[in-house]
């Protein structure tokens, strides 16, 4: 075992990534990395530090770019993270429901969002692909400007997965 949270959210692991300069791990409770093969850890501070961590995407050959989809947006970092750049933002909303609920004692909530997974264009390094629950955003500059693309030919909109075939072609997961 590399890793042990201190809370059951922490536990919750969701993520993966071992690059060159670290190991970043994602967790329902932040983000997580290591630069030491896993034997300290430390949690980022911000909002990556408190967010439910969804998918972590990167391309070694530009491995000091990272990017992080969380429930709080997508975060970029350009100097293996040293610093974070929020490049699309979500709206998270409380255990799924966007209804204000009374102000009550209660535990830390789990939140939701309709980012699901980010993942790199394999041919071009500036385009990520970030599916969302009403379909897939397109990125071709680095995260600056998002469009959603075609999803003629999806049975459902809530695209939950993406990848990228060694040709090129985009696979999308759907609910259905």
């Amino acid at each position: 075992r590399l890793f042990k949270g201190k809370s059951y959210f922490e536990n919750e692991c969701t993520t993966l990534a071992v690059l060159p300069s670290a190991i970043y791990l994602g967790t329902k409770a932040g983000l997580f990395s290591s630069k030491d093969n896993g034997r300290t850890w430390h949690k980022e501070t911000g909002n990556l530090g408190r967010s439910h961590i969804l998918a972590i995407a990167y391309n070694l050959k530009e491995p000091d770019y990272i990017y992080i989809a969380c429930v709080d947006g997508v975060f970029r970092t350009a100097d293996a993270g040293q610093s974070w750049e929020r490049i699309f933002v979500a709206h998270p909303v409380e255990n799924g429901s966007d209804a204000e609920e009374g102000a009550e004692d209660r535990d830390e909530e789990e939140r939701f969002s309709g980012i699901r997974y980010i993942s790199c264009a394999a041919p071009n390094l500036n385009c990520l692909y970030l599916a969302v629950s009403k379909g897939v955003q397109r990125s071709c500059d680095s995260g600056k400007s998002w469009e959603s693309i075609s999803s003629y030919g999806l049975l459902n909109q809530d695209v939950k997965f993406l990848l990228f075939s060694d040709t090129g072609n985009l696979y999308a997961v759907t609910k259905s």
